[in-house]
Order: C-alpha cells, then sequence, then structure tokens
C-alpha cells in the first residue's frame, strides 16, 4: 500500500483512508518512543511504556503494508490477532485490547462515522478497562474514557472534528493525571502511557490531515516533583468478585447517581449506556446488592460474577488423571535459567530489556510436558501477558501474581511436583513474603522522585518504590539502604549480579563479582549473622538484585 492524499469527506473515514493514517500514527508513536521512555514515572533507567506500546502497535500496522483492504473490520481481523500475540507490558496490553473492543463494532462497514467511532470507542474502553485486574485512574485508562465522553458528547457530523476534539479534551486530561495518581506528582512527570495514547490517535489525525509527524518536547510533560503528594490508589485492594452485567433499560437511568452509589460499592467501574442499553463491570465483595439495584431500571439480560482470585490462582485441576504438575517462571537473565534448572525446573522463560509478550510465553506453555503449570511472571508488568496467554491456553493454568525475581524464587520453595495444581498454589502463596528484595541501579540523568535528589551517575537503592538510599559509591548506597530494614531475623544474604566472571568493567562497575569482594566484606562485617551469597543473575536491568531472607 502506497502513500495518498486522504479523500476523506468530513463526514465519513474510507478505510483506505484510515489504513494510511494508521501508518502516521504508527510513525508518530515511533518518533516519540525514546520520550514515553524517558517519562516513565518511576526514576529507573530502564523505563519501557514507549517499548512496550511500540512493540505491540508498530509492527501489526506495518502488516497492512501489503494487504488490499475493503472495509474497516478487516483492518481489525489482521491488527488485533497481531496486537494480542504480541502485546508486550500493561500498555501494550492495554492497547490490544482497546482495538480489539473498538473493531468488534464495526462489522462490514467500509467507512467510519462519528456514530461508528462513537460506538468503537465505547466499546474499545469497556473491552480495556474490564480487561485489566486492577485498573488505575490517572494512566492510559483514564485518556481513553476521557476521550469516549469527549466523543459520546459530539454531536457533530464531521470524523475529523470530532476526534481532534477527543484529542484536545484528552491532553487537559493528561495533565490532570498526576491528582489522580500521586506517585506522577511525587516524580514530577505526567503518565506516559497516557501520552503515548494521545500520541496514537493524534497521529491518526496527523495522517487525516497530510501533516508530518513530530517529537514531542519531553520538558512540557515535566514540572517540579510534590514530595508531600499522598498514597496511590493502585495499592487498594480490588473487590474480591468481577461483576458484569448488561441490562435493558425499561426507564430513564439516573447515570450520575448510579456512579456514585457504583464508588462506595467496590472499584475498577467501568458503565457504558449504550442507545437503550446498559453495560457494567465492577469489582465488588457485594455482587448480589449491585445486581438488585440495576434491576429497579430495567432487565438485565446477560451477568456474570467471578471470583477475581480464584480466576488467577486457578481451580482444581484439569480433571484428568493426574500427570503431575509444572512450574513456569519468567526471569530476567540466563543466570536465573541456571538457578531454576538447578533447582529442577527445565522450562524457564528467559527475556532481556524486552519483556516476554503474551505469545513467547503461549509458546512456553506448550512446551511443557504436562496440563497443569503455574506460571511465575515475577514482575507485574508481565501479568498481562500472562493473563492473555492462559486465555489462549488449552492446559489447567494457575497464575501466581510474583512482583519480582526473588519473590518467585521465594514462591517455589512451597511448590512439591507430587501435589496438585490447586495444594501447590496455595502452598507457594505461602512463601512469598519469606524474602525481602531490593535493586540498585545506576542514574543515567539527574532526576528527583517524592523529594529525593538523584544525580547522574550516582547509585540508589530501591525496595519496592521506596527509594533507600543514594550514593556516589555502590557499596555505600547498599549498606545505606540496609542501615533502614530490619535485618535481625534474616539469615541470608544473597547479591545476584549482572556479568559473568572475568566481565572487563571499569571504574566502580559493579556488574560482575570480580568488582563486589569490597561490598561482600562490608556486609559480612556489619552483619556477621548473615551469609553472604554471590549469585550470577545476568539481568538486562539493574546492577544488582538483593535478596534478604
Amino acid at each position: 500500500m502506497t502513500w495518498g492524499t486522504p479523500s476523506m469527506p468530513n463526514q465519513i473515514l474510507e478505510c483506505g483512508d484510515f489504513t494510511r493514517a494508521l501508518f502516521t500514527s504508527a510513525e508518530h508513536l515511533n518518533i516519540n518512543l525514546e520520550v514515553l521512555d524517558n517519562l516513565n514515572v518511576f526514576p529507573v533507567p530502564d523505563g519501557d511504556t514507549g517499548a512496550n506500546m511500540g512493540a505491540t502497535f508498530i509492527p501489526a500496522v506495518k502488516i497492512l503494508q501489503d494487504t488490499t483492504i475493503s472495509s474497516c473490520r478487516e483492518i481489525g481481523q489482521i491488527l488485533v490477532p497481531r496486537m494480542d500475540n504480541h502485546s508486550r507490558g500493561n500498555s501494550g496490553f492495554i492497547i490490544s485490547r482497546f482495538f480489539k473492543g473498538f473493531f468488534s463494532s464495526l462489522e462490514e462497514a467500509p467507512a467510519l462515522t462519528v456514530d461508528r467511532i462513537r460506538d468503537g470507542f465505547s466499546k474499545g474502553y469497556f473491552e480495556a478497562h474490564t480487561a485489566l485486574f486492577n485498573p488505575v485512574e490517572g494512566t492510559m485508562i483514564s485518556i481513553i474514557s476521557s476521550m469516549t465522553e469527549a466523543i459520546t458528547g459530539w454531536d457533530g457530523s464531521s470524523v475529523r472534528d470530532c476526534l481532534e476534539n477527543a484529542v484536545f479534551e484528552a491532553r487537559k486530561t493528561l495533565f490532570e493525571t498526576p491528582a489522580m495518581l500521586p506517585v506522577l506528582a511525587r516524580a514530577g512527570v505526567v503518565d506516559s502511557g497516557a501520552l503515548g495514547f494521545i500520541c496514537i490517535i493524534e497521529g491518526l489525525l496527523l495522517g487525516l490531515n497530510s501533516k508530518t509527524p513530530f517529537q514531542e518536547v519531553e520538558s512540557e510533560y515535566r514540572f517540579i516533583p510534590d514530595p508531600e503528594a499522598g498514597s496511590d490508589e493502585e495499592n487498594q485492594k480490588p473487590g474480591q468478585f468481577c461483576t458484569e452485567l448488561t441490562m435493558q433499560l425499561a426507564h430513564s437511568f439516573p447515570e450520575k447517581e448510579m456512579r456514585e452509589y457504583l464508588i462506595e460499592m467496590g472499584n475498577s467501574i467501568a458503565l457504558v449506556k449504550e442507545d437503550n442499553f446498559v453495560k457494567l463491570h465492577i469489582h465488588t465483595d457485594f455482587p448480589d446488592q449491585v445486581m438488585n439495584k440495576f434491576e429497579q431500571f430495567g432487565a438485565i439480560v446477560n451477568s456474570k460474577v467471578d471470583d477475581i482470585y480464584a480466576q488467577i490462582k486457578g481451580g482444581t485441576g484439569s480433571g484428568a488423571a493426574f500427570k503431575g504438575c509444572e512450574v513456569l517462571p519468567c526471569v530476567p537473565g540466563e543466570g536465573f535459567r541456571t538457578i531454576f534448572n538447578e533447582l529442577g525446573v527445565e522450562n524457564v522463560l528467559v527475556y532481556g530489556t524486552a519483556l516476554p509478550s503474551a505469545l513467547e510465553i503461549l509458546e512456553a506453555i506448550n512446551r511443557a510436558g504436562v496440563e497443569d503449570l503455574i506460571i511465575l511472571p515475577n514482575d507485574n508488568n508481565i501479568l498481562p501477558a500472562c493473563m492473555t496467554a492462559k486465555d489462549k491456553s488449552d492446559k489447567h493454568i494457575s497464575i501466581l501474581p510474583t512482583r519480582d525475581i526473588v519473590q518467585g524464587l521465594t514462591a517455589y520453595y512451597g511448590f512439591s511436583e507430587n501435589e496438585e495444581l490447586e495444594i501447590n498454589t496455595t502452598a507457594m502463596q505461602e512463601c512469598l513474603e519469606l524474602a525481602d528484595s531490593f535493586f540498585l541501579y545506576q542514574s543515567t540523568a539527574d532526576r528527583s522522585f517524592g523529594g529525593v535528589d538523584i544525580k547522574k551517575d550516582h547509585y540508589f537503592l530501591l525496595k519496592g518504590k521506596e527509594i533507600l538510599s543514594v550514593e556516589l559509591d555502590y557499596c555505600q548506597a547498599v549498606m545505606a539502604g540496609l542501615l533502614k530494614v530490619e535485618t535481625g531475623e534474616r539469615g541470608n544474604i544473597t547479591l545476584f549480579y549482572k556479568d559473568e566472571p572475568g566481565h572487563s568493567g571499569t571504574g566502580q562497575d559493579v556488574s560482575g563479582p570480580d568488582k563486589l569482594s569490597e561490598l561482600q566484606k562490608l556486609i559480612e562485617e556489619k552483619y556477621p549473622h548473615l551469609e553472604v551469597e554471590l549469585l550470577y543473575g545476568g539481568q538486562a536491568r539493574g546492577d544488582l538484585i538483593i535478596s534478604l531472607e
């Protein structure tokens, strides 16, 4: 397919013009990947929001280059499976699910009208929101919601004007994301995924208007950090039951009043009104009460209530004769493959700077020799791809949402190959907190987070999202950080380094065992009750991963 001048009247968007606009959208996103990575909310040198969005969206659009398209639905039939299989991280997962919902509404439409775009955004928002385990306001979800609301309220017939208004409203919402998500305020940035979604839709407009993609000015999305910003919504526990319903209205529906009611009943709320129907998704502890409340306004034609934690953990096994249970860990380096191999795990998914895609995880699932499988994501950002892969597999799978590789290793303490899936999952869950995990990074630029200044080339030690210490010397950074944690009941500390023995580092390079003897000696002198061990991890991100157990 070649470039051309858009032939679109204001009222419609022909599928050919839509396809050409998608090329510009992909180019616009590609130009801004580095900006998106740099704006990643936490000041570590491995920001990958842009990389994950690009890996999901750009290759899928390129497939359209040599394809003859006769309807908008055909575009979706090509794009959606590619994005679904190759989605990476939360940002890629959300993009994939949005377009899955968007294109599901188009059927055989040869062109897009405002009404079809309105329906597409509504279904796209609902699909993306409901697919997330715990959607958080102040992220890409808020931008999609803002655009959907703007498009729903648009009373004109021009597709181009409708999308321009949606982008205008979304940009206003973008600068409100730090107020919605305090971690952004503490970092002094807007949400990078939110900006990335704007780039995709704004790129469509650039294509429609025959304009050239441009690089965003990163400084325009940074501001003075607020170290006093409060706690984050993302730390809230979702309601236990994922409750979905579709209701046909019998009379008027008080949407504002019902939204206020739903906020009291749970979280992760998606409420969409389409013609004479209302669709609801909510995580709540009181599904029956919510159902009864909605029945006052019409007939519930479809409903589903699932236990969220049962969905993640899995059920009672495949039902066939028990042939064994296996673990599939996702690990950030070759050294961790060796460690799990020595523990008896043969099927290990290793990734580097790029997170594994849903397709890569599915291929690893298919390599397993048994039907009952426990997946250890070992990174919250890999969990969505694991959930997508689980949905595509016929095997009986439990996903234990381990937040990092240290949790993955301690979880394995509870595993027994002779036990069935449910028993193993429960036992492994109980082992998750047996160790504390720390990550040592060297900053690539001057940054500030939550009142903590991090100078370029300085090392900083993280525990969760807390910066424990910042020092120019890596030994001092680790020792200062350990002083802030309780070590009295711990007996072992393991330093996982990223480069194999013999690595020819320079200066303070801390990536190999040859450079760690000083740190090991300091720990042994300060904490004689701790046994210090050095192990090769091979991780692409972070100079050291530290386990204290």
